[in-house]
């Protein structure tokens, strides 16, 4: 059995904990070329697609996606 990897599943005091849902959500925003694109694919306006990206990044601590403006 080879211990040098760990699954832990209990998550770390302070650790973001996420839902499936926003996995999901994360997986077509990284898909799609454009945040309204991926608001196109969710069905919902692309200001909701930022303000829960941004809430995304604000619980896991990280800024999870590049922005580039308009091209």
């Amino acid at each position: 059995v080879n211990t040098a990897y760990s699954l832990d599943l209990i998550p770390r005091p302070g650790a973001a904990v996420l839902a499936p849902a926003d996995l999901e959500f994360f997986a077509v925003v990284a898909r799609t070329p454009s945040l309204a694109a991926a608001a196109r694919a969710l069905d919902v306006t692309p200001s909701a697609v930022t303000q829960r990206l941004q809430d995304l990044e604000r619980r896991v601590g990280v800024r999870l996606l590049e922005r580039r403006g308009r091209r």
